[in-house]
């Protein structure tokens, strides 16, 4: 099968504490995987890694195959309190996402040309 995912030489530590060194992945195609580790691990330091969000410490690579797109969900995501919740869903950067915004807005506003 195909490699989606190939991670290499990661590394992360805060401090003395390290959480994890010179770490391989390799994710194949209809793999199913799961991160399983005590809390203070390393599980949410090392997907912001594989998503971007953060670096590795040892430079290290993170290279995903065949145009895979990454989302990645915040643990303690900071919301807009003036928000409704389908506001919030629509404030994402996602193109779907503001498809589907523009498209409720032009039913509400019952404006044929602009649906």
């Amino acid at each position: 099968m195909a490699s989606i995912l190939q991670a290499q030489n990661l590394s992360k530590s805060y401090g003395t504490k390290v959480l994890f060194e010179n770490l391989d992945i390799n994710i194949n195609e209809g793999d199913k995987i799961a991160i399983i580790a005590p809390n203070g691990s390393g599980k949410t330091s090392l997907l912001k890694i594989l998503a971007g969000l953060d670096s590795s410490d040892s430079g290290g690579s993170v290279k995903f195959m065949k145009e895979i797109r990454v989302a990645y969900l915040e643990q303690n995501p900071a919301y807009n309190p003036e928000n409704t919740v389908s506001q919030e869903i629509f404030a994402s950067s996602d193109q779907l996402a503001g498809i589907i915004s523009e498209y409720e807005s032009a039913l509400l506003s019952s404006d044929q040309k602009r649906l």
